[in-house]
């Protein structure tokens, strides 16, 4: 009898919370009537139109920006959940400058799993906690000591394409998995002082889990079927999920433990000393200033920890590369300009501007203004994150259009970067839109391709060193050609703006 009522009163529940749900579809298809998109068909909304495919499902949202183009905004709906899409510099700052708005999309819980709630996916008084206590962490100071890092994987990174050189000194290859193990490596060794050698050792568990989750991710995103945790447990695309998460979490886990017990090690006052701790290690890694955290200031447990480290992992891996790759394609097209940024790379071994171990210093790199104008620039034309969702915390006037409580937002950077009020000929590679009389002037929200606002990305100054770091080396000591068009490039808009089937670039030695 029990168990009857127990089954009833949870068959009540559930339908009352759809009730609620249909209730709020139909006031949202209500409200935001008035707001363009494509035609959708009732419960389904648009979801049997979406193409599957990264590359497939990027060119159709970059189409509807394009039929779309002279609205501030679109929407579009996956089953009864809608999404409206801001490509406009106003419309984009009424969102991500809010302090109100600063809950990210629901979508963003699909890596609550993986991430937790560490930096990128919580809300309210812990975001606002943790953004306070992780900020120091990316201190001027603190990336400094990161410089070394940057041009260690960058030697390796040579040797390991030097390897694939013929006699000529020249090779065919696909750029982006060199890249991508980099930057693997790089982020690694930055934020949790080991070495996973993942540009020599390529057939890592752990490399390999990182690259299917975000596959995993994304594929539920546009399932909404797998908005369902009940529906999504029972899937394969779950076990292959959980398979991966095992292995992830073992290795930052293990990880994490070795550090902990080299703190216990120390005396607590050892332990208290932000300087006793450097003074043991070569630099301080970002789980140490966790770890430090945890001794001084907020008590953090493991898991607490390891859901930033994976944060900081996730959000500085695949994006950096993605930035580098696309920077390093443009330059293999536009000879011209990769010609005068050697000329500034060269000036600096020439000059003897190198650390006397033979790093490149922060110095050097901030030094480097062409080079970081074409990574801007690359960015604009191939933002790594191509858009941002937050959720609307209450009903919003954007534009003179309501969005209800509750709605998707989605900043749409690989469009609002092409907006020719503010950047004329959008398609074509110019670095000189950044130089600083270009910049002044030009709203700060039409160009976001590590967020703005309060949620802005915390690890910015970081990701630029690093890509500034290895494109210098590598340029130092190769030319590039492209030997894909623009149009023969395929970006998949995934979590990622990858390049679908690779980049291909002629890498030839120079004489340096």
């Amino acid at each position: 009898m029990l168990l009857v009522a127990t089954v009833i009163l949870a068959s009540c529940f559930l339908t009352a919370k759809l009730w609620k749900r249909l209730a709020k579809y139909v006031m949202d298809l209500f409200t935001m009537r008035n707001i363009i998109g494509p035609a959708q068909l009732p419960l389904v909304g648009n979801a049997h139109q979406f193409e599957y495919g990264g590359a497939a499902f990027y060119r159709q949202i970059m189409e509807f920006g394009r039929q779309y183009q002279d609205h501030p905004m679109f929407r579009i709906w996956v089953g009864i959940y809608p999404i409206v899409v801001l490509q406009k510099a106003k419309s984009v700052e009424s969102i991500l400058s809010s302090s109100k708005h600063i809950t990210k999309a629901f979508q963003y819980d699909f890596l609550h799993t993986w991430l937790g709630t560490g930096l990128l996916t919580s809300a309210g008084e812990k975001w606002h906690s943790r953004r306070k206590m992780l900020t120091p962490a990316f201190h001027f100071s603190i990336l400094q000591d990161f410089c070394p890092v940057f041009s260690e994987q960058s030697r390796v990174l040579l040797q390991v394409l030097d390897d694939q050189l013929n006699a000529d000194g020249q090779a065919e290859l696909d750029i982006f998995p060199y890249m991508g193990r980099c930057a693997l490596d790089i982020i690694c060794e930055t934020a949790m002082g080991c070495q996973v050698h993942a540009q020599t050792e390529q057939n890592s568990e752990y490399v390999a889990s990182v690259a299917n989750m975000s596959e995993i991710v994304m594929r539920r995103l546009k399932n909404p079927l797998y908005y369902s945790e009940s529906l999504f447990a029972r899937s394969r695309l779950s076990a292959e999920q959980n398979a991966c998460l095992g292995v992830m979490h073992a290795f930052t886990t293990g990880v994490i433990a070795e550090r902990r017990a080299d703190f216990a090690a120390m005396s607590e006052e050892e332990r208290r000393d932000q300087m006793a701790i450097r003074r043991r290690r070569k630099r301080l890694t970002f789980l140490d200033l966790l770890l430090f955290e945890s001794e001084t200031g907020a008590k953090l447990t493991d898991s607490d920890i390891r859901e930033e480290v994976d944060t900081f992992m996730f959000e500085g891996h695949d994006t950096t590369a993605a930035a580098m790759t696309w920077c390093l394609f443009l330059l293999g097209r536009h000879p011209d300009v990769q010609a005068e940024v050697h000329k500034e790379i060269d000036a600096i071994w020439e000059e003897g501007r190198l650390s006397p171990e033979g790093h490149l210093t922060s110095e050097c790199l901030n030094q480097l203004s062409l080079l970081d104008r074409c990574v801007k620039e690359a960015l604009r034309i191939y933002p790594s994150v191509p858009f941002f969702g937050r959720e609307a915390a209450e009903d919003i006037e954007v534009d003179g259009y309501t969005i209800t409580a509750g709605t998707t937002v989605l900043a749409l950077a690989t469009q609002l970067h092409r907006d020719p009020e503010y950047f004329p000929e959008p398609e074509k590679f110019n670095p000189d839109r950044f130089l600083p009389e270009a910049v002044r002037g030009r709203n700060p929200y039409a160009y976001v391709p590590f967020s703005a606002g309060p949620r802005n990305c915390i690890g910015a100054k970081f990701a630029q060193l690093e890509e500034k770091a290895v494109l210098c080396w590598f340029l130092r000591h190769y030319d590039v050609t492209s030997l894909q068009t623009e149009e023969e490039v395929d970006p998949a808009g995934e979590l990622i703006l990858r390049p679908a089937h690779g980049i291909r670039l002629r890498v030839q030695r120079r004489n340096v």
